[in-house]
């Protein structure tokens, strides 16, 4: 999906199908990520199947931050101090 600008519920409605206001209380409704990605690949999916996990790296400087360590930044194609974060719901 291709859109002029910034991605906002305004833009969503100029180019969408709804309203802004459909568009806001959609976003509202929490959403069960796991069973959603779990339908979506149940339905386009070939034989073949790969899973990945790609963490990304926050810079964090300091002494009395819990779990500093040294991670490799894709970015920079080094490792640097820092966090390292996954985004996997709770």
């Amino acid at each position: 999906m291709w859109m002029r600008g910034r991605y906002n519920f305004l833009n969503l409605s100029r180019y969408g199908d709804h309203s802004e206001q459909s568009y806001r209380n959609n976003f509202e409704q929490p959403i069960d990520y796991l069973s959603f990605n779990i339908e979506l690949i149940k339905h386009s999916r070939s034989k073949n199947i790969i899973i990945a996990f790609d963490p990304s790296y926050i810079p964090k400087s300091g002494k009395h931050t819990d779990h500093l360590g040294y991670f490799w930044s894709g970015l920079t194609g080094k490792a640097l101090q820092g966090l390292e974060i996954a985004g996997w719901p709770p």
